[in-house]
Formats: structure tokens, C-alpha cells, sequence
């Protein structure tokens, strides 16, 4: 049987960790929407204007540390459930979304090491998106 401040526990880290999940997909959402005005621009211009790419840093790395704190989250609440006794079931959710939480991670340390710092190498890295380039 769970107690109050078990149950308290397990509400508040499920809590911080949905927030903290949702707050890095929310960052990767507009970086990907400031690199595609950035896209949406250039190809407009049919690249004879090109602007320096957007500074995405901040986003990327807000995105790694929501994801962090949510996986730290996730965690706790697994540790707060065992000890509770509480259903296997539970645990397994909570496992689950610890494990959409290092995806997260993945995929921002994927954004901060592999974005381009040239605008004419675009936005991945592979040139202008214009044939003529």
C-alpha cells in the first residue's frame, strides 16, 4: 500500500517530468521552425541572399537540460514506486518515459553536435538548397 507522501512523491516527479519532457520537445519545435524560415527565406530569394544561419544554441541546449531533468524525474519515481511496493505496471510507465526522455536527449545532442555554423553549408550541412547553389 502506498502512503500519502509516497503517493505525493510520485505525483510531483510524473509532474516535473511531464513538464520538463514537453518543454524540450517544445525547444526542438522552434528550432525546427526558426531553421525552416531560415529555409523558406533562402529558397525565396532563390539563394542569392543568404542570411547567417538562426542561432539555435539556446534551444538546443534547453531541449538536452529538460531532458535530463526529465529523465531524472522518471527515474525518481520508479525508485519512489519500488519502494512503495506499488504495481508493476506503474513502473513500467514510469520506465517507459524515462526512456522517451533519453530519446529526447539523443536527439538534442544530435541537434548541438551536428548543426552547420556556415550559412552555404545549409541547414544540414549538405550545401544551399537551391540547384544553382
Amino acid at each position: 500500500m502506498t502512503t500519502a507522501p509516497a503517493r505525493t512523491a510520485e505525483w510531483s516527479s510524473v509532474a516535473l517530468g511531464a513538464v520538463a519532457l514537453a518543454g524540450s520537445v517544445a525547444a526542438y519545435g522552434v528550432r525546427h521552425a526558426r531553421r525552416q524560415d531560415w529555409q523558406d527565406l533562402v529558397v525565396g530569394t532563390r539563394c542569392r541572399t543568404v542570411p547567417p544561419l538562426p542561432d539555435v544554441t539556446a534551444l538546443n541546449w534547453l531541449g538536452i537540460a529538460s531532458s535530463v531533468v526529465a529523465i531524472v524525474a522518471f527515474a525518481y519515481y520508479c525508485r519512489v514506486v519500488v519502494r512503495a511496493r506499488g504495481t508493476s505496471l506503474r513502473v513500467v510507465i514510469g520506465a517507459m518515459l524515462a526512456v522517451v526522455a533519453v530519446g529526447c536527449l539523443a536527439v538534442g545532442l544530435l541537434f548541438a553536435t551536428t548543426t552547420p555554423t556556415d550559412a552555404h553549408d545549409g541547414l544540414d550541412g549538405s550545401g544551399l538548397p537551391c540547384a544553382s547553389g
